[in-house]
């Protein structure tokens, strides 16, 4: 079964790598594993989000040619007064590619900060990102899908200073445009934006994407569900446990984040909480 498979060795039989300590490989891109890490970042995004009344989405693009990501002409099929274009199969030429890719999460993360101090200062503490995902473009670099509340007055004026910061700083650390997808008007529900962002946890399975952590969930939501990753495994886990004992998981629907973890470590053999 898909993140069962195992050897001897150590190594993991799907993708060759070496198992944690627990002795299991997690690794996002593992033939044998990378379904069960989209799905329980799947439900960590949807459990999480739902926490929200309305949202707004926001898209932070890679530069383009002018900023050095020129297009390779040697690979493009289409004539030479074609505009290129990552359907059409054009790609970014490869060294551009690499080298933007080197430096992208700790250059994110300087622009994130800036922009995010920014709003602070004008509107106040309080958190912008509810939740992040890295997709690889068509074109072959990234570019990042942001969800943030939008429900009051007081979000939605700090989404949109956070965008205008983005806009302005996002030069200096080498990234493009930033659009607030807001529709102009009251956002969107955190459901469709869930969905929206479970389309890159899978794409986030593929070799491609060089990113340490394609996926995010801003702990201001995750305190309060206590939906992790862990949280997801153990939950994997307790169903597990109790097919095994002979139990309908079903039951478990309605239980708690500590009855989870009871069950999954083993510790757990009634049928109630």
């Amino acid at each position: 079964m898909p993140g069962r498979a195992r050897q001897r060795n150590g190594c993991c039989r799907s993708c060759g790598g070496r198992f944690d300590r627990f002795g299991r490989c997690r690794r996002r891109t593992c033939p044998g594993y990378r379904d069960l890490w989209a799905g329980d970042w799947k439900s960590v995004v949807l459990t999480n989000l739902l926490l929200l009344d309305e949202v707004a989405l926001i898209t932070v693009t890679a530069p383009g040619q002018a900023e050095g990501l020129v297009w390779d002409r040697a690979i493009c099929t289409h004539g030479p007064d074609e505009r290129c274009s990552g359907p059409k199969g054009c790609r970014v030429v490869a060294h551009a590619a690499r080298r933007w890719a080197h430096d992208q999460e700790p250059r994110w993360a300087r622009l994130h900060r800036a922009a995010s101090e920014r709003v602070r200062r004008r509107h106040g503490p309080g958190s912008i990102v509810a939740a992040k995902a890295w997709e690889l473009q068509e074109r072959g670099v990234a570019h990042l899908h942001l969800v943030v509340p939008y429900s009051t007055p007081r979000e939605r004026a700090r989404a949109r200073a956070y965008v205008e910061a983005l806009k302005e700083i996002a030069p200096r650390e080498w990234f493009g445009f930033a659009d607030l997808k807001s529709k102009g008007g009251p956002g969107r529900s955190p459901a469709a934006a869930a969905g929206y962002v479970a389309k890159y946890v899978a794409k986030a399975t593929g070799e491609g994407l060089a990113v340490k952590r394609p996926m995010y969930v801003g702990a201001f939501l995750t305190t309060r569900s206590r939906m992790t990753m862990r949280m997801a495994r153990l939950k994997r886990y307790a169903f597990i446990r109790l097919e095994r004992i002979g139990l309908d998981p079903d039951d478990l629907g309605a239980w708690t984040p500590d009855v989870w973890e009871t069950v999954a470590l083993g510790a757990h053999r009634t049928r109630g909480p």
